[in-house]
């Protein structure tokens, strides 16, 4: 214990003093609240930035601890900005670049200039991450719904990743009705007010005779990339929901949107309808006796129209068959009777 009392605080860091790797660690634990603010430590590992702190107090221009504090002031301007998601790892790549920058700062400087050139160093940085971001700016969120993975920004003084604050859902709680004349065409098109994807698939959703959003009353009709459904033509058993369900290459559900078809129908397509279904109850039938000759059904005009003809053919026939008996009689009539007066 008594040995112990003759250890004093000085002792500590005459000991820390030629243990650099311990020394930072220890400062960068200390700091660490600190610096998880500032905007380089979000693209950088705890190792790399205490390598070029350790390199700067080996050529002897500063201690580690101002080190560390002059690159956290320095990158300070960048905490304020939203950086596109798009653009998170070419930021990074090029942050990661910065140490070798400081170990070309020239050794023969004196402290102050050295100091100046690390400034300027990471102001330099600064303006590359700026014109990076300017290259390919975020684009803005846009209402009402959807995960616009375009519009994701990364905030840097939090390292966190920030995504627009609309539901993936569209029109939960409205539909987008449709209304259509049964036997006429019915066109879907899936469209958002935000940029897609290069990649995407897209699957069609059916709920017949039913208006609602949740996903298990439907079954998938189509499967592809086709951002629009066409039915022509539309009839009575079409009616129902319709929902398009957008995908991304990471299977990330971008977007849903649902539409309600309403099918009216009139007089006349209920009849034409009535019609399609005798004819096809008759072709059943027909199908069903293969003994039996193939008829041909007619309309009800055609049908007059043509019993009308068959009637005036079958007077001609008759007539014309009245006269060649009347003809054959007679001459027959002559026969007999030249045979009839024969003197001989």
């Amino acid at each position: 214990m008594q040995q112990l009392e003759h250890v004093t605080i000085e002792h500590i860091f005459q000991f820390l003093s030629h243990n650099h790797c311990l020394l930072l660690c220890l400062l960068l634990l200390c700091c660490g609240v600190e610096i998880n603010h500032c905007c380089y430590n979000c693209f950088t590992l705890p190792h790399e930035r205490a390598s070029v702190c350790k390199h700067v107090q080996s050529v002897g221009k500063m201690e580690a601890m101002q080190c560390l504090v002059i690159i956290n002031k320095g990158f300070e301007p960048l905490n304020d900005i939203l950086i596109p998601y798009s653009q998170v790892n070419k930021i990074k790549q090029y942050l990661k670049s910065f140490h070798k920058a400081v170990r070309g700062i020239q050794e023969s400087l004196s402290s102050d200039d050295w100091r100046i050139a690390l400034e300027k160093k990471i102001a330099d940085y600064i303006k590359g991450v700026h014109d990076i971001i300017s290259s390919k700016p975020a684009e803005d969120c846009k209402a009402p719904c959807g995960f616009q993975k375009a519009a994701r920004k990364f905030k840097c003084n939090q390292c966190i990743e920030e995504d627009c604050k609309f539901p993936v859902a569209c029109q939960s709680n409205l539909f987008e009705d449709i209304n259509v004349i049964e036997l006429r065409r019915t066109y879907i098109e899936c469209n958002l007010s935000f940029t897609l994807p290069n990649y995407i698939n897209v699957i069609w959703k059916f709920a017949r005779n039913i208006r609602v959003t949740d996903l298990s009353y439907f079954k998938d009709i189509h499967r592809g990339e086709d951002l629009y459904v066409l039915i022509q033509p539309t009839r009575a058993y079409h009616q129902g929901t319709y929902a398009c369900e957008i995908i991304d290459d990471n299977d990330d559900i971008i977007a849903q949107k649902f539409y309600f078809v309403n099918v009216s129908r009139n007089r006349f397509n209920a009849d034409h309808q009535l019609e399609e279904i005798f004819q096809m109850v008759l072709q059943s039938n027909t199908s069903a006796e293969p003994e039996e000759v193939e008829q041909t059904y007619l309309s009800f005009e055609e049908l007059v129209t043509s019993q009308k003809l068959m009637g005036i053919t079958t007077c001609v026939f008759i007539t014309a068959g009245i006269a060649l008996i009347f003809m054959l009689l007679t001459l027959l009539a002559g026969v007999l009777f030249r045979y009839a007066t024969d003197v001989e």
